[in-house]
């Protein structure tokens, strides 16, 4: 896009649908080839307005929905897979359950349907407490 240009609603529109699909910015800029600051200004100015807002809402159940259909469908699958043991490895389809579950319930949860949780790791140096612990004194 030119510098300067106004953005027009159906861009802004499929814009705003993309993020919220990908809630990334440079994957909605490769979608749509545009920049990547150019989608990411529009996102951020845009992102509390009542159109979107309810774009966002929309976007996100229909996420849920289809999630919810297929956990179904990958059920009855794996049921059917405990009989019949010789077609897809059971442990990939589980793995797959598994991963589609924990994104519906975090879309449930945040509202964000392709959200990752964040995971903080605190590694302390205890390579000195079984010298402290058994230390004769």
């Amino acid at each position: 896009m030119a510098r300067g240009k106004k953005t027009d609603n159906e861009t802004l529109y499929k814009v705003m649908a993309s993020y919220f699909i990908t809630n990334n910015f440079s994957e909605t800029a490769r979608r749509l080839n545009m920049p990547v600051e150019t989608v990411e200004d529009l996102v951020k100015r845009h992102i509390e307005d009542e159109e979107f807002t309810k774009l966002h809402q929309l976007t996100k159940e229909e996420f849920i929905s289809k999630a919810n259909r297929i956990i179904d469908k990958a059920m009855n699958r794996i049921e059917k897979e405990l009989d019949h043991t010789d077609k897809i490895p059971l442990n990939q389809l589980a793995t797959t359950l598994g991963i589609l579950t924990d994104k519906k319930n975090i879309a449930e949860a945040t509202g964000q349907a392709t959200e990752t949780p964040n995971v903080q790791i605190n590694i302390i140096d205890n390579s000195n407490l079984e010298k402290t612990l058994y230390e004769e004194e």
